[in-house]
């Protein structure tokens, strides 16, 4: 790329996990840009300003969530549907799960909250580190070998998401990836 077409943009942060703590960018009714900022799930101040810094330097308009919500936990279709571990419920005791989606819902131009539950041995609870939404109705989600604590949860999981239909109607495709085998919660 040319870079007189590139515009660099330095922040202070506190960590390199831009998906976690960065903006969701969403499309208002009026066609006018928008960004929705989470409250940020890890103690780092910084990288919590990060969506509010592109919206200033971008003139576009920020709508803070009330929800604690970190990015690698949440992906969407780009039809209507999003997708998330049951983390959000544990971050967000305050709120019911109606409560949850609605919000969801309302902030993001969502018209569905899908939440899966968290797998084993994982610290982060973050959906992104099993599944990935590759286009509007293909989801890659990882598989375990046989006897691996996990094993049977993405198989639920992989059905689970099969059975979903996405804004247009048609049910998700799933693809499978063979996951490495651990053990550990690092």
């Amino acid at each position: 790329i040319s870079l007189d077409s590139v515009r660099f943009y330095t922040y202070p942060y506190n960590s390199v996990w831009i998906r976690d703590y960065g903006p969701w960018f969403i499309r208002q009714q009026d066609n006018a840009d928008g960004i929705v900022d989470f409250i940020y799930n890890r103690p780092r101040p910084a990288d919590d300003t990060i969506p509010r810094c592109i919206g200033r330097s971008w003139n576009t308009p920020v709508y803070g969530s009330p929800l604690r919500h970190p990015g690698g936990n949440f992906m969407i279709d780009g039809l209507g549907s999003g997708f998330c571990s049951n983390l959000i419920d544990e971050e967000n005791t305050g709120y019911t799960r109606p409560q949850i989606e609605s919000l969801m819902l309302a902030y993001n131009g969502l018209q569905k909250l899908i939440v899966m539950q968290r797998i084993n041995i994982e610290y982060t609870g973050h959906i992104d580190l099993w599944t990935k939404i590759l286009n509007d109705t293909l989801v890659m989600v990882g598989e375990y070998a046989p006897g691996h604590q996990n094993y049977l949860l993405l198989n639920q999981h992989a059905d689970s998401i099969r059975r979903c239909k996405n804004g247009e109607g048609f049910n998700f495709r799933v693809v499978r990836i063979p996951m490495p085998w651990s053990t550990s919660n690092a």
